[in-house]
């Protein structure tokens, strides 16, 4: 089990949770309130060790986290293991990871960088 046991439910149990805000069989007192999910989901897969799915494999191996953005202080910035959910990666237009963001990292934090790739694609 990946980032310490932090979601164990089946991938049928994660969707209930998404779209309700409560785990089945959890009755009412464990509901979280939130806009239901309407973005599709994928299945919950592993991102680290032997078991990798590949893309994650792939991202993982392409580059780590930009140590010296401020957000990604208590990041992982080396090693062989993606710390925790939300990561994010930047895909240049010929598939190569480019960047690669800590969960504290917001859209905001990342324009300088989408800037970067989009002007490389206009300056050729």
């Amino acid at each position: 089990m990946q980032f310490g046991k932090q979601e164990p439910g089946s991938n049928k149990d994660i969707k209930a949770f998404a779209q309700t805000g409560t785990y089945p069989g959890k009755g009412p007192n464990r509901k979280y309130d939130h806009p239901p999910a309407t973005f599709d989901l994928f299945a919950k897969v592993e991102i680290n060790g032997a078991n990798a799915d590949p893309v994650f494999k792939f991202l993982h191996d392409s580059l780590l986290v930009q140590p010296e953005h401020p957000l990604n202080r208590n990041e992982v910035v080396s090693g062989p293991r993606i710390k925790g959910n939300f990561n994010k990666w930047l895909i240049d237009k010929h598939g190569r990871p480019r960047f690669h963001f800590g969960k504290r990292a917001t859209l905001n934090d990342m324009e300088p960088s989408i800037l970067s790739l989009l002007d490389e694609d206009l300056l050729g």
